[in-house]
């Protein structure tokens, strides 16, 4: 096999590297999105429930807050 072959083959094997590498970076950011939008929702519905019982959480959720309406 001739040095150009090999660079050949080389350049190949980075290409598909480089996009193996993305497709994978992608498919982490989307778990990851999916993940903080599950996170999400399941924080609103805690919020929801706690207004229907007329709580609110303070600002670092360390304590709650009975609310008068």
């Amino acid at each position: 096999m001739d040095k150009h072959s090999l660079v050949q083959q080389l350049m190949n094997v980075t290409e598909a590297l480089d996009e193996l590498e993305s497709k994978v970076s992608r498919a982490i950011l989307k778990e990851q999105m999916k993940s903080q939008g599950k996170m999400n929702s399941q924080i609103m519905h805690i919020h929801t429930k706690l207004r229907e019982l007329e709580y609110v959480p303070s600002a670092d959720y360390t304590e709650l807050r009975k609310v008068s309406l």
